[in-house]
């Protein structure tokens, strides 16, 4: 049986780098996908003794072209997404670009998917902030309130929308 292979985006952040860890215990191979080696900050996989047993790539979310080589090129079993431009004060003073990247890089690594494998599982990480206040668990669209409260919900409101 071979390898099974996982790529992870946001891998330098705390939850990307403990399920990069928990995929390796599994062993899986991990791929893990940053914006760019300059400027990169790998304290946490490092902490976590990670450098050197994951491969790092870099790759633009928000260019199509990119995610399509990098998942054709390493073809995984599951594409984890966990990247995401989440800070408060940077999302208010770049909203357009914040909303742009939060949006379309989904976008982008679903059409990959799309196009190389449609097999390939997809996780994609949230936040409750998307939802607001809600009567009853569990969440129906039917309770979703129609105008976003927060900047980070109006972000991921056509995701919401367009399941």
């Amino acid at each position: 049986m071979s390898q099974k292979v996982a790529i992870i985006t946001g891998v330098t952040g705390q939850d990307g780098a403990y399920l990069s860890r928990l995929l390796l215990q599994k062993e899986y191979k991990v791929i893990g996908l940053i914006s760019s080696f300059y400027g990169s900050n790998l304290y946490r996989l490092k902490y976590l003794d990670l450098l050197g047993k994951l491969e790092l790539q870099e790759c633009d979310l928000s260019d199509l072209s990119q995610v399509i080589k990098t998942i054709s090129l390493h073809r995984p079993a599951e594409v984890y997404n966990l990247a995401a431009q989440s800070s408060v004060s940077l999302s208010f003073q770049q909203p357009i670009g914040t909303i742009q990247f939060n949006i379309n890089s989904v976008l982008n690594i679903l059409e990959a998917i799309r196009l190389i494998d449609p097999a390939i599982r997809f996780y994609q990480a949230s936040t409750s902030e998307m939802y607001g206040k809600i009567g009853s668990l569990p969440i129906s669209v039917k309770e979703l309130h129609s105008i976003p409260s927060v900047l980070m919900r109006s972000q991921k409101w056509p995701r919401i929308i367009s399941v």
